[in-house]
């Protein structure tokens, strides 16, 4: 359902429900990992120390902070956010070493009956929020509510910024903020010409409409409401029609119910709250609803700790103490947790501090001060080199399942006017933007990336030719060799030149780009410097067919492009997989899919995703050749285009032992109950 915001993966994974990657962290492997032996060969075996003598506090490290207790929405969908609730909020099952779907019990139970029709979810009684509050059905009707498009009742618009006095803002040439709707540069021949600048704009919900972010068409087919069972801890929901990734379509929120409703309806009282937010749904009460979607949508999202705790309860083994802003979070026991979960899963360690750098050397370095124990810094041959050289770690080196990639914004209904690739910049031309994205698809220097920057970590690498598999499974050989990406395998700037030209002549006039070289937004992380030596290889290509590229890196990139696709063309990032299935990347490629802010939209991609999430099996041949279908179609209409598969590095101090990783999210953080601290 989810693809979150490094290269190989396990065979048998196929496209993957994915969220934000902020860089070069580990997302999905392909080959098992390789342990090394200990980095820089120093044996640092040694008498074990006796039982409490040890402090068992962990400081791991990342590179992007928290930012949104809600990971269930557009803008909160990212690893950054995924890896600490992972370890806060427990789930009905996970993934174990070997990828293999491992059940709760602890938690509660759930069962698939009725053909693949009717879902049985059961909480365990004394399964609690760590503020003492029963988790149940409110918050299993909370998680399908809020995800479900059928409660929305309009969708958001565009509008314009203004300052404290009123006054409409811009963005200047520069990327800055002012009142100035329009700034003079210079022309090719030296003449002063007067330009608009970019308006700055952002979504927003119409007057009490309701509009929850992130809503799933899979979540969709259960569209009636539940009945509740169990005295309030079950409820059972009815598919319309079998989803292939039920799996992955219910569970408990990392919000709880009872807060979403104190603070949307102003309901004091725990159980009068669940209460009414469960008769909000079941009534469809729009009004009520109107309030719940903006709770849902942006009380959550917070760079500090917040002073209300009830902002970041906890039904995991841990829950937030302390959050200093870009600096670190520390994680501390919740205290409710061990009285009822499976002493299995009760950490070892007392504490988890996660510690931000997007500076990969810089994580090296805190690794080998001892400042923090563990880290997947985003591998380099500069990291790689460093890592091999510390004395007191050890690392595993792995093929990883994030893809990098570059979506272009084709725009739709109150935004994408300044994109270079939507039609209202040709006239209304399909064709011709079309034309113009095929362009600047040529352009793109992957296989110079490679070569320059992932071969010399993982010897052998190729550029990725596939939006729905990954490179090693069987289905990827035969879809690369009839999806369309064969024409976009080498870069040719003569070709992407020729196209530009014939795009202006299709336009005709007053297209807005009928001479000169064409601008391009692209939007990145600006630390990460992996994303800027790739600019600068796409900046150096893209010129010579005419493009000229823009420098829109901005440090909260990750909320820029999914609330403002006004304000670049092009965004460069990595997608990180959370799961197994096939149509797990319909979110990204379906008409409004919850990954996809670009305005991408095909009547008949929206109808092959409808058939692959009701197969049985979404491998078989015939849910092949409709991924075959979906990705020929968006390599012609050439809305994105992939780039490598993510190398990846995980370093990790010789006083940490149990730690690993798997090939999809939450990577090196999947096992955090097994870890320990064996030496101070």
């Amino acid at each position: 359902m989810k693809i979150r915001r490094t290269a190989g993966l396990v065979a048998a994974i196929a496209a993957t429900a994915l969220v934000v990657s902020a860089c070069g962290s580990p997302e999905t492997a392909q080959e098992e990992p390789q342990a090394t032996a200990p980095a820089g060969g120093d044996d640092t075996e040694g008498e074990t120390p006796e039982p409490g003598a040890v402090e068992q506090h962990i400081s791991v490290g990342w590179n992007q902070p928290f930012f949104s207790q809600n990971n269930l929405t557009a803008i909160g969908n990212a690893t950054a956010n995924a890896n600490i609730l992972y370890m806060t909020n427990w789930a009905f099952w996970y993934f174990d070493a070997d990828l293999n779907q491992v059940p709760r019990t602890d938690f509660g139970t759930f069962e698939m009956t009725n053909e693949g029709h009717t879902l049985d979810l059961v909480l365990n009684e004394g399964v609690v929020w760590s503020d003492g509050v029963a988790v149940d059905a409110a918050d299993l009707i909370l998680f399908w509510g809020a995800q479900n498009p059928r409660f929305n009742t309009a969708d958001q618009v565009e509008e314009h910024q203004t300052d404290e006095d009123g006054n409409p803002l811009f963005f200047d040439g520069e990327g800055n903020p002012t009142t100035e709707p329009t700034r003079t540069e210079e022309d090719d021949e030296g003449a002063e010409v007067e330009v608009d600048n970019t308006p700055i704009t952002e979504m927003v919900t119409p007057e009490g409409a309701v509009w929850f972010s992130g809503t799933s068409e899979m979540i969709g087919a259960m569209n009636e409401f539940p009945e509740i069972t169990n005295d309030g801890r079950g409820v059972t929901f009815t598919f319309t029609e079998f989803q292939n990734a039920w799996m992955s379509l219910f569970g408990v929120p990392p919000i709880a119910a009872h807060v979403v409703a104190q603070l949307a309806l102003g309901i004091d009282d725990p159980q009068a709250a669940k209460d009414a937010l469960i008769d909000a749904f079941r009534d469809n009460d729009t009004v009520a609803l109107a309030e719940i979607a903006n709770v849902w949508n942006t009380a959550f999202n917070f760079t500090s700790l917040p002073d209300n705790p009830a902002l970041y309860l906890a039904t995991g083994p841990f829950v937030m103490s302390e959050f200093v802003e870009g600096q670190y979070m520390i994680l501390v026991r919740n205290p409710h947790f061990a009285s009822w979960a499976d002493p299995t899963y009760v950490p070892t360690v007392d504490t988890v501090t996660i510690r931000w750098n997007e500076d990969p050397l810089a994580q090296i370095q805190a690794l080998q001060n001892f400042d923090i124990d563990l880290v997947a810094p985003q591998a380099t041959a500069d990291t790689l080199q460093a890592v091999q050289a510390l004395p007191n770690a050890s690392y595993i080196t792995a093929v990883g399942g994030t893809w990098e990639h570059i979506d272009l914004v084709v725009g739709g209904a109150g935004f994408g006017f300044d994109s270079p690739f939507n039609p209202v910049n040709w006239n209304g031309n399909e064709d011709a933007a079309r034309l113009v994205r095929q362009a600047f698809l040529h352009s793109i220097p992957r296989n110079q990336i490679v070569q320059t920057l992932i071969d010399p970590i993982a010897p052998g690498s190729t550029v990725r030719n596939s939006f729905l598999w990954i490179p090693g499974a069987e289905a990827y050989a035969q879809s690369v060799s009839q999806n369309g990406s064969a024409a976009f395998a080498n870069t040719d700037v003569e070709l992407a030149a020729e196209l530009i030209a014939e795009a202006r002549e299709l336009a005709g006039d007053g297209a807005r780009w009928a001479d000169g070289d064409i601008p391009v937004r692209m939007i990145f992380a600006p630390a990460n410097v992996r994303r800027q030596d790739q600019f600068q290889l796409i900046t150096a290509s893209a010129a010579q067919a005419g493009f000229q590229m823009v420098d829109a890196s901005d440090p909260n990139w990750g909320t820029i492009v999914f609330e403002n696709p006004d304000a670049y063309d092009a965004a460069l990032f990595g997608w990180q997989s959370t799961n197994t299935m096939l149509n797990n990347a319909r979110a990204n490629y379906e008409t409004d899919g919850q990954n996809n802010p670009y305005g991408w939209s095909n009547a008949r991609i929206d109808e092959l995703w409808e058939q692959i999430s009701t197969m049985v099996d979404d491998d078989t041949a015939e849910a092949r050749a409709a991924g075959l279908e979906i990705e020929q179609i968006i390599w012609d209409e050439a809305w994105t285009i992939p780039v490598f598969q993510f190398p990846e590095v995980v370093a990790y101090s010789n006083r940490v032992a149990n730690a690993s990783t798997i090939p999809l999210s939450p990577m090196i953080f999947w096992n955090f109950w097994e870890w320990e601290i064996v030496a101070n």
